[in-house]
C-alpha cells in the first residue's frame, strides 16, 4: 500500500453529509474461467470472514422479449439470472466490499470516516481480490460520493447552493415542490467524465437533495498501468471534492464544518 500526498492537504468537513462512499474497480477477467473465479471469490470469504460475515450472492438479470405472429399477437417475456459474484457486508451493515466477475467494489454507508480510512481499507481488500487472479487488466477507475443535504423550511435553497434552477427560470420562493438536475461532463479526450445529479424533494419541514457525484476514468489504452491505479483514484476524489465545494455557498459548507 502506498499513501498519497493529497491526504494531507484535501479539503475535509467535520460533518460531511455523506450518505454513501466507494471507489470501484472495473475489469477484464480471463475468457472462459467464470466458474473457477467464481469458486474463488466465494472462498475467499473465509478469509475476510471475522469483518464481513454475511454473504451475498450477485446475480446479473437477462431479459428477452419476442413477437408471436398469429391472430392475436403477443409478446411473450423471458428472464434469466447469472451469477457474477458475491457481496460481504459487515455485521453493523455499513461496509460492503463486492467480488465480481467485472471488477471490485468498496461500499461505506454511513457514519463516513475519513478518505485516508476508506481508500487504505479499499486498497487492501482489493489486493486480495487482485491475488485471485491469474492476470486482469483494469479498465475503468471510479469514485463516488452520494450527499444527503437537509434544507429546512424558512432557509432560502439559494443560501446552501449555488445557482438554483428555479432562479433562472423565474420561480419565486415556494413554488417549487420537487427538482431533477443531472449533468454529465468530459475531459477533453473523454476519458475522465463526472456525471452530477441533484434530486430536491420537499418534505414537512423542508427540502430532503440529494448530491450523488460520480467521477470516473476510462483508460486509454485499453488498461491503467498498477502503478498508475491509486494515483488515479485519488485524482478523481478530488475532482469530487472540487465539484461538491463549487456546488455549496459558503454558508452552505459552514453546515458540515
Amino acid at each position: 500500500m502506498t499513501d498519497s500526498p493529497r491526504l494531507n492537504r484535501i479539503r475535509t468537513l467535520t460533518n460531511a453529509p455523506i450518505r454513501e462512499a466507494l471507489i470501484d474497480l472495473r475489469c477484464e477477467l480471463p475468457e472462459g474461467q467464470d466458474a473457477e473465479l467464481l469458486a474463488e471469490f466465494e472462498a475467499a470469504h473465509e478469509s475476510i470472514a471475522d469483518e464481513f460475515p454475511n454473504k451475498e450472492s450477485n446475480f446479473a438479470a437477462n431479459v428477452s422479449a419476442e413477437l408471436k405472429k398469429g391472430t392475436d399477437p403477443a409478446i411473450a417475456a423471458t428472464a434469466t439470472t447469472t451469477l457474477r459474484g458475491y457481496h460481504f457486508r459487515n455485521s453493523e451493515g455499513d461496509k460492503i466490499v463486492q467480488f465480481r466477475l467485472d471488477g471490485f467494489t468498496f461500499n461505506k454507508l454511513r457514519p463516513y470516516t475519513t478518505w485516508a480510512e476508506l481508500r487504505a481499507e479499499a486498497e487492501t481488500l482489493w489486493t486480495q481480490y487482485a491475488s485471485l487472479l491469474p492476470e486482469v487488466q483494469v479498465t475503468r477507475l471510479g469514485v463516488r460520493y452520494i450527499n444527503e443535504i437537509w434544507v429546512p423550511l424558512g432557509v432560502g435553497f439559494e443560501t446552501i447552493f449555488v445557482e438554483p434552477l428555479r432562479r433562472s427560470l423565474g420561480f419565486e420562493k415556494g413554488q417549487v415542490r420537487e427538482s431533477l438536475e443531472r449533468l454529465q461532463v468530459s475531459s477533453q479526450d473523454a476519458l475522465e467524465r463526472t456525471i452530477v445529479t441533484r434530486l430536491a424533494r420537499e418534505e414537512k419541514a423542508g427540502f430532503a437533495v440529494i448530491l450523488d457525484i460520480d467521477a470516473f476514468a476510462v483508460a486509454p489504452d485499453g488498461a491503467f498501468k498498477s502503478g498508475d491505479v491509486w494515483e488515479r483514484i485519488d485524482e478523481l476524489r478530488d475532482l469530487k471534492n472540487k465539484i461538491f465545494f463549487s456546488s455549496l455557498t459558503a454558508n452552505g459548507i459552514e453546515r458540515y464544518e
